[in-house]
């Protein structure tokens, strides 16, 4: 075609054969081909347009009188379909099938007989009926997967939504929005981030995938999950595709294991696991200029409102701290590593006034009562604090040395704040070599005892003695507690100690006496600690049984500090239960407690120790001498009997015996001395 005004019959029926039948299908087919080379670049239209019907009444001396063209159908991507008829008087049939592309790079021409126009309209039904079925299944399979289709015409702005995607924003299907207009369900802080990856994807023609939150037409908060990629046509940029899927439920689920993993259950703020996280990463934007500041709260008092009151009032008391810190400080600066421990982050720390006004506010908000079923649950706290870079330069370092902070401060009297320094780490060193020490020497047997004599005042006599432990180093040397005193502190040490010590001394006590020596009353001492581990005064009692050793045989020595534990109950039963078996008790270092009148009323006390902080200051003019003859003579008014600890001169037994003393022990008369095993005899003064 050379682009004159020449139709498509005029090409057509020139170039036919004479005698060209309806059934000289490759013919008429041969004859349309050729003449589609000059059609090629013009659309469906173009031919349609220039197609004169009245040019098809004759055809190699045949007459076709009658011409039907269909109307111009619409097809998937584009396609345009015009079917022609002819028919002639001996009612021979022509149907010519034109099928063009949109974008013109093709253009097809198919001439077929009636019969096999029958064929195609009959498969073509067929082929609808298939795709509609599919459609079908298709928008079922999209409202079951919550997951429609989309496309944006990148030239018009113009988008096509899938019913599964107006489902999806609460839309009535059709109500089709801009694309401005489309961006703006997803919640703000989203939004941004998808405008780029469609501009991303449509600049670089790679694939998105992007999760946001969209709030629909109804006002719901949705999840969402998209994928889209570029379409091309001839060669350029034509449309973005894609699909989106409501994972409103996935991501309620994911975020769900989320805080189970990194949310505390009881108390809704972060645990450990996170904390840690946030402090690696406040460490680490800090760097080398900033600080940050580990505070470490831990409540006083907790255990005793969760044995008194029960576990559901110790919950309460957790829940109200937690929501107290966060109301101070940001969520994710605060948090629970467990118990009733608690953790606050600080950045940018120069100034440690400011942070310890911090802490201050902190325990002023721990104090205040918290309500529990119509009445009021007390605790207090106490706080550690240790600086970034200055204290410790890696967050385990940081908590190490804050809870090391927070020992101090709960040692120092709780209810207060304690921020780290080396002394306090050299302590923390001391205490853990002692502890190491004891534990070590549990292992190995090398805790020994030794019996240091108690005499008579009066006349002299031995009465006992009392079992004081030594510890055997590697080296085989023998050393005091004054060599592992910091561990005395650590309740694991303290009841190595007291269940070998035990043991040890009651075994002592039965060689002698097999040996036909009477040792006299030998007194053991006992932590607060082996009265909290368990029924003591049972395991005395069948410990003394076994080995047929008389009751009345043994002391048991306490501290003021026993009968202030959180476990006093316990203690008060197991005295108890010791005096009336006929095991004696006395409280040991008197006067330097806080309620030692209380215990002499409350308790079965039946001897009292002065300190030997007492004894070592007395003189017969000075305040520590009226003071210890005020103790004897309360003591005997109670019909309790004293012995004086840490004798070392004359003159201060001498007192001692003028006021009334019972009994005394100290360097003057023998420092306390092992047994060899071997001999089995009973220590004598050096």
């Amino acid at each position: 075609m050379d682009g004159s005004d020449r139709s498509f019959a005029d090409n057509f029926f020139d170039q036919a054969p004479a005698g060209l039948l309806s059934t000289d299908v490759e013919g008429v087919v041969r004859v349309a081909n050729s003449t589609l080379l000059g059609w090629i670049g013009r659309t469906a239209e173009d031919v349609v347009g220039q197609l004169r019907f009245s040019d098809f009444l004759s055809v190699a001396g045949r007459t076709f009188f009658e011409t039907h063209l269909s109307p111009m159908l619409r097809l998937d991507r584009g396609f345009r379909e015009v079917a022609l008829t002819l028919m002639g008087p001996d009612n021979t049939r022509l149907d010519v099938l034109v099928t063009a592309a949109a974008d013109a790079d093709a253009i097809q021409f198919v001439v077929f007989e009636a019969r096999q126009r029958r064929v195609y309209e009959r498969e073509l039904a067929a082929l609808r009926e298939v795709a509609e079925t599919r459609s079908s299944w298709l928008r079922q399979v999209e409202g079951l997967a919550s997951i429609g289709a989309w496309s944006i015409d990148l030239d018009t702005k113009e988008m096509t939504w899938s019913d599964q995607v107006f489902i999806l924003h609460d839309l009535p299907i059709g109500a089709l929005p801009t694309t401005g207009e489309a961006l703006l369900f997803y919640l703000e802080e989203d939004r941004e981030r998808v405008r780029r990856h469609l501009a991303q994807t449509r600049a670089t023609g790679l694939p998105f995938r992007f999760d946001a939150g969209l709030v629909t037409a109804k006002g719901r908060l949705r999840y969402v999950r998209a994928t889209g990629e570029l379409e091309r046509w001839g060669g350029r940029p034509k449309r973005l595709v894609g699909v989106v899927q409501d994972v409103t439920e996935q991501h309620e689920a994911e975020l769900q294991l989320w805080r189970s993993a990194h949310i505390d259950g009881l108390s809704g703020i972060p645990n450990r696991t996170l904390f840690q996280k946030r402090l690696r990463e406040m460490i680490g934007a800090a760097g080398a200029t900033g600080s940050v500041a580990l505070l470490l709260l831990d409540l006083d008092g907790f255990k005793e409102v969760n044995d008194t009151r029960g576990h559901d009032a110790g919950d309460e008391v957790l829940r109200s701290v937690a929501g107290r810190l966060r109301a101070l400080f940001p969520e994710l600066d605060c948090a629970r590593l467990g118990g009733d421990e608690f953790a606050i982050l600080l950045a940018n720390t120069e100034d440690r006034s400011a942070v310890e006004a911090r802490a201050e506010a902190i325990l002023n908000a721990v104090r205040r009562g918290v309500p529990f079923c119509g009445d009021w649950l007390y605790v207090s706290g106490s706080i550690g604090i240790a600086y970034y870079p200055f204290d410790a330069a890696t967050a385990e370092d940081l908590l190490r040395f804050a809870d090391l902070a927070l020992y101090a401060a709960k040692r120092s009297g709780r209810a207060r704040t304690s921020s780290y320094s080396p002394n306090i780490g050299a302590q923390f060193t001391a205490r853990r070599g002692a502890i190491e020490m004891v534990r070590e020497a549990g292992l190995a047997g090398g805790i020994v005892p030794a019996f240091q004599p108690c005499l008579d005042l009066a006349d002299g006599r031995e009465l006992g003695c009392e079992a004081l432990v030594r510890l055997r180093t590697g080296g085989g040397e023998l050393v005091g507690p004054s060599a592992f005193w910091a561990a005395m502190s650590d309740p694991e040490s303290l009841r190595i100690i007291d269940e070998r010590m035990l043991i040890l001394v009651t075994e002592q006590m039965a060689i002698w006496r097999q040996a036909g020596k009477d040792p006299g009353i030998v007194a053991l001492n006992a932590s607060e600690h082996t009265f909290n581990g368990g029924d003591y005064a049972r395991t005395v009692l069948d410990r003394l049984e076994q080995l047929a050793l008389p009751p009345s045989s043994l002391r048991i020595e306490v501290t003021e500090t026993v009968f202030l534990g959180e476990n006093s109950q316990a203690v008060e039963a197991a005295i108890a239960e010791l005096a009336r078996a006929g095991v004696s008790i006395a409280l040991d270092d008197f006067g330097t407690g806080h309620a030692s009148l209380i215990h002499l009323r409350d308790y079965p006390i039946d001897w009292i120790k002065i300190d030997r902080s007492f004894v070592s200051g007395m003189s017969l003019v000075g305040r520590s001498g009226t003071i210890v003859k005020a103790m004897i003579d309360l003591a005997h008014a109670l019909d309790i009997k004293v012995v004086a600890e840490g004798i070392e001169t004359e003159d201060q037994r001498d007192f001692l015996r003028g006021a009334g003393c019972d009994a005394g022990q100290g360097f003057l008369f023998s420092a306390g001395t092992p047994v060899a095993a071997s001999t089995g005899g009973r220590p004598r003064p050096a």
